[in-house]
């Protein structure tokens, strides 16, 4: 997950800044509930930091207006933001230490069903994404 802001945003974008220094910028974060949000958190709890939330938000393109607004910074993943950033709109405000990471994720694949072309690739993307790091439970 990448930290995205417009570009006139009053955080430098061309040098990294600390992770304790986005907890006075408002977060404008995934909903209740959602991994996004836990993982996001998480990172900050774990460096003892409580970010300020701006808003909580259930849709993407919603996230992308108000960090264009100046409302706060965006927490995104990289495919909903490749676009933006290429044309300009956002920023990626780099961090101390890397980009926020997924650390896992829990897909679950019926053995007995034959995965179509699109789910096969999905799952060999997933692979690649989290270096080979899939693992497989045996047959029950």
């Amino acid at each position: 997950m990448f930290i995205v802001a417009s570009p006139d945003y009053p955080l430098p974008l061309d040098i990294y800044i600390e992770r304790a220094e986005l907890i006075s910028h408002p977060l404008i974060i995934e909903e209740q509930g959602s991994a996004g949000r836990a993982v996001v958190l998480h990172q900050f709890e774990k460096r003892g930091l409580l970010p300020r939330i701006g808003a909580e938000v259930n849709n993407i393109e919603l996230a992308k207006k108000l960090a264009l607004q100046k409302k706060g910074v965006a927490l995104m993943f990289e495919p909903t933001i490749r676009e933006d950033v290429g044309r300009g709109g956002l920023k990626i405000i780099r961090l101390q230490g890397g980009e926020i990471k997924l650390r896992a994720i829990d897909v679950l694949v019926n053995r007995e069903v034959r995965l179509s072309p699109i789910a096969e690739a999905f799952r060999l993307a997933i692979k690649e994404h989290f270096d080979g790091n899939l693992h497989e439970m045996p047959p029950w």
